[in-house]
């Protein structure tokens, strides 16, 4: 019997060591396993910085994505604005030019007077024109900020016709400016006037030959300025 005693304390006592052994081992995995897990972690903080790195830096070049389309399509609708508002005085400017070399001898002196007066008018109002587009080019690409001031419209309308009346007469068409004197509202000089060359130079293209165009202003109920 004690024999089997000491036996099976054997047993159990080589039972506990290999529990131990076995304890350690798995005490050992655990903190391998916790270390792994900590530098998976840092990794995953890591990735996850990265990541928000590549979001901002995507959005910001969306930004700058679409502020070079903007300032591409500023440059395109310059470009069709210089080209709209420099035709027409040019042309005139070239034809009057045409006319003073070929018929020179033949015209009176009156009439070469006449055309120089045209073409001294004209280089004038294409002075303004190129001095207008400069500023109204610096304003869009935010060089200059928009000057708000007091301004006459009926003068306003008055400048616009007197920079296309070439063009106007070379259709035989009159010009009619109906707006009220007493009509002033806060605006930036210059792009008022491209607004109105534009709108006045195709309305000069589309009129039929021997028409008429007229500008006139109106008051709503509200207070605001309707130019027609």
């Amino acid at each position: 019997l004690e024999r089997a005693v000491q036996e099976r304390t054997a047993e159990l006592r080589e039972a506990n060591e290999r529990l131990v052994n076995s304890n350690e081992e798995i005490r050992i995995s655990n903190e391998q396993l916790e270390k792994q897990n900590f530098e998976i972690l840092k990794m995953n903080e890591k990735i996850l910085f990265q990541k928000k790195e590549i979001v901002q830096q995507k959005e910001e070049l969306e930004v700058k994505n679409n502020q070079l389309n903007q300032i591409n399509a500023t440059k395109d609708k310059l470009i069709s604005i210089i080209g709209h508002d420099l035709r027409n005085p040019v042309s005139a400017l070239t034809s009057l030019a045409e006319m003073l070399q070929t018929m020179y001898k033949s015209l009176s002196e009156k009439d070469i007077a006449q055309i120089v007066g045209h073409i001294q008018s004209s280089s004038t109002s294409l002075k303004l024109l190129v001095n207008n587009l400069l500023d109204w080019a610096l304003v869009q690409n935010k060089h200059v900020e928009p000057q708000l001031k007091k301004v006459q419209v009926w003068k306003e309308v008055e400048e616009c016709f007197k920079l296309l009346k070439l063009h106007a007469d070379g259709k035989g068409i009159m010009f009619n400016n109906l707006c009220n004197e007493a009509d002033f509202v806060q605006a930036d000089k210059n792009m008022l006037q491209t607004v109105f060359r534009n709108l006045v130079g195709n309305a000069v293209k589309f009129t039929p030959k021997g028409g008429s165009i007229s500008i006139s202003s109106e008051r709503t109920e509200k207070g605001e300025l309707l130019v027609t």
